[in-house]
Formats: structure tokens, sequence, C-alpha cells
């Protein structure tokens, strides 16, 4: 039986404005856009959590002058989830503000495409203009690897009943989009598969890409599995916590409902 899983979108961290050319390839660089929320999520049901992802560390996201709203780990316990508990972290790719917090779960399992593994552990990190990854969330990667606590994929497939993954590369060699089985139909978790829905919209892709062509082909694949817009979550876009219903009065701005429908148009 595929149960209705219930997916929670954690809202740690925010910006207020970047120049568009920060965020788009064809970005104005005069012209200044709403900047980007910072999201992981958890996907509950069927006896199981997945956390998906796992935020950037607190430490850099103050560097980079981020506004973190709590730290991913505490947003975890606000949910009743104890991070030293959870059995299972889905990695949907190796970019600083979705690995910063490896060590907050000591019994997971890390699941991983292969190419993404390949990439920040081969001969991609040799060339400067692909060095987005660091240093010490790869070390822990390869750390975790050799104690046998990451399992790889090599592309699409089922990871439980009602939840799968879309392998759809672009913005990094093996980012991962997932489709979750929800009371309200498949919901797509894009993570930075899609940044913005503008990205998909208008065509306008996202300036840190590791192959644009599959970048746009990655808009496709995901624009003809959606049932409608409000069934994507793109990874960063600061609408959804306009439109979308808190987990509780508590939760206001910081955790969201996606397996719900959106409580605004």
């Amino acid at each position: 039986m595929i149960p209705d899983y219930e997916i929670y979108g954690l809202r740690y961290g925010r910006e207020d404005f970047r120049p568009e050319s920060e965020m788009y390839l064809d970005g104005d660089p005069a012209v200044q856009a709403p900047g980007l929320d910072f999201y992981f999520w958890v996907i509950r049901g069927g006896g199981r959590v997945w956390v998906v992802d796992c935020g950037y560390a607190v430490r850099v996201g103050d560097r980079l002058g981020h506004d973190t709203l709590y730290d991913p780990a505490d947003g975890l316990r606000r949910l009743g989830i104890d991070p030293a508990t959870v059995s299972d972290v889905i990695v949907t790719h190796c970019h600083y503000d979705h690995v910063g917090n490896l060590e907050a779960f000591p019994q997971a399992m890390f699941h991983i495409q292969d190419r993404e593994m390949l990439t920040v552990t081969g001969r991609d990190v040799t060339h400067p203009a692909l060095k987005m990854y660091g240093k010490r969330n790869t070390l822990t990667l390869v750390g975790l690897n050799y104690d046998g606590r990451c399992r790889f994929y090599d592309g699409d497939g089922e990871l439980a009943p009602g939840l799968s993954q879309i392998l759809v590369g672009g913005h990094s060699r093996g980012q991962i989009a997932l489709e979750v089985a929800t009371r309200r139909g498949p919901v797509i978790v894009a993570s930075d598969a899609v940044h913005l829905y503008e990205e998909m919209e208008r065509a306008r892709p996202f300036r840190v890409f590791y192959d644009l062509r599959e970048m746009f082909e990655g808009y496709r694949t995901l624009g003809a599995r959606m049932l409608s817009r409000d069934h994507l979550i793109p990874g960063h876009d600061p609408e959804l916590a306009r439109r979308f219903p808190a987990a509780g009065p508590e939760f206001e701005g910081e955790i969201l409902r996606f397996d719900l429908e959106p409580a605004r148009p």
C-alpha cells in the first residue's frame, strides 16, 4: 500500500535582496531581486522519516551574510525528530547549503547518486569554476562512505513505495528531485533542480550550473511530470512561505506543509 506522505519544508535561512545577476544567467546587475530562502525537508509516512538534505552550517551562513532563522538540527527537534535517531538522509546534491550538517545524523544511511559523489571526489574539483563544494563536507562524505553509511544510485528509481527520485543533473552532475505521494496527489520536491518558479516559467536558468543543457532538460522533465504549478516545490523560492500553510501556529514562516494545498493563491 502506498502511503500519503507528509512533506515538511524547514525554512531555516533567508536573504532580503541580491542583484539579479547573482540569481539568473541573464540577470541584470542593476536590478535587485528578492533573495533566496533556504530549505531542507522532512518526508514522513509509511512508518518512516526521511530527512532530505540538512542545510548549511550556521557558521558558514553567517560568513556568507545569510539571515539564519534557526540551526537545522533544532528545526528537526521542534518537529519532535531527534537527529541522532534519524535512519535515512537523502542527499539531493552536495552544495554547501544542502550537506552542511552531516555529522548531526550519527545513525543515518545517506542516499546519494554515484555521479554526485564522483564530482566532489574526482577531477571535477580540479577546475576552479567547478569547485563549489566544501572540503570539510566532502571529507565527511568520504568518511561516511568508508563507514558503510552511503547508499549509491545510478539514475531514477523508487526509494520506498510512493517516494521516488528523479535524476535531472544540470545544477550539479547528480542533482535529483523527489516525487512524493501525498493526499493531494504527487508532489515534486525539486530542491535545486528548480530554485525559483521563474526559472521554469520564463526559461531563466540559475547562474550556478554544471551542465546548462541538462538544466533546461530538467525543467522540461519536471514540467511534464507535475500535476500543476502548486505540485512543484522549488528549492529556494520566497513565494513558498507566503502561500503554503505552516505546520502549526508556532511554525509560521519557518516550517511549512507542502503536502497540503496552498493557503493563499
